[in-house]
């Protein structure tokens, strides 16, 4: 028979982890914004690129997306850490989704903080080719810097 000392140990165990796994799981979910305006200037002012998944209702693969790709620990992480993302419901933002092309859902845009569209991806994607082309996006994005700051590091290289 178990002890009485082990059972508690146990017990206590089995509570730290189930109290544990609802803070986990929040850990690993995206941080959404909706507001295209303040996006941007979040964006602009944390010199983070902006990612935009434009949705629309009763997208089959809009829900697959979230469910699959968005959903990903590792996927959450990097668009909170290295972007601003955003979520937008292409038939409620039509002026933005116009302006960008948006045709079919999902469509993702990547965008530098200087309004640059760095590229566009229509439909699904898995984790791993997400994260692919999210690092890309990161790359190309720090290619383009501010011009004050590429001058400013053109004299300290020459120095």
């Amino acid at each position: 028979m178990e002890s009485l000392h082990a059972a508690a140990v146990r017990t206590v165990a089995l509570t730290v982890l189930f109290v544990s796994i609802p803070s986990a799981l929040q850990a690993q979910e995206i941080r959404w914004r909706t507001d295209y305006s303040a996006a941007l200037r979040e964006s602009q002012a944390k010199k983070r690129p902006l990612f935009v998944d434009f949705t629309a209702p009763n997208c089959i693969w809009c829900q697959r997306l979230d469910a699959n790709t968005f959903s990903q620990g590792s996927v959450a992480r990097l668009l909170n850490d290295r972007f601003v993302p955003l979520k937008l419901d292409g038939h409620r933002a039509t002026a933005i989704a116009q302006a960008l092309g948006v045709q079919r859902y999902p469509t993702m845009v990547f965008a530098a903080p200087n309004g640059n569209i760095l590229m566009v991806r229509e439909g699904f994607e898995d984790a791993e080719t997400f994260t692919a082309r999210a690092e890309r996006a990161l790359r190309e994005s720090a290619e383009q810097k501010e011009p004050e700051v590429a001058e400013a590091e053109k004299i300290d290289i020459q120095d």
